[in-house]
């Protein structure tokens, strides 16, 4: 582990100290911890996967706060190079679906920030296309995901 100080990449500002993993990612196409994406949101580490992308922890280093950064990356469609960031987009019919999903993935990220402000859905705070690709900015919610309550319980009671 290593750990990260210091001004932001305009030069000023002051980032928290992050704990980053210095080689620490489960698939050689994540960003690694420590880019810059959007100018000034910094990737941290991978808080989960799926098929179509990838979510991180992140810092905006404008606003001071930590972030969730998801990244459009369907497996089946692109993959990117260990430590760079282009995304390679797979040729013939995966193309034409890797397009139109992310034509959905940022379309989706406009419907939702319309609904900023309503406590049950998280805030988006930012989307935009970058590497080749599509991220989308939001609010980061500490707490524990249904996923491991469901480890935990078999329902969820509708109260909760």
């Amino acid at each position: 582990m290593f750990w990260l100080h210091g001004g932001n990449s305009r030069g000023g500002g002051n980032l928290p100290a992050l704990r980053l993993p210095e080689r620490d990612v489960k698939e050689a196409y994540y960003l690694l911890p420590g880019k810059i994406i959007g100018g000034k949101y910094l990737i941290g580490k991978v808080l989960g996967y799926g098929g179509f992308g990838v979510t991180y922890i992140g810092w905006d280093t404008t606003l001071n706060r930590k972030v969730a950064v998801k990244e459009y990356l369907p497996s089946d469609f692109a993959t990117r190079s260990y430590g760079t960031e282009l995304l390679t987009v797979f040729s013939g019919e995966a193309t034409v679906q890797f397009e139109a999903g992310l034509s959905s993935f940022i379309s989706e990220a406009k419907r939702l920030a319309k609904f900023n402000r309503i406590p049950e859905i998280v805030d988006i705070y930012d989307c935009f296309m970058e590497n080749g690709t599509g991220y989308i900015i939001m609010e980061f919610l500490e707490g524990v995901t249904v996923k491991e309550i469901l480890k935990e319980q078999e329902r969820i009671p509708v109260e909760e």
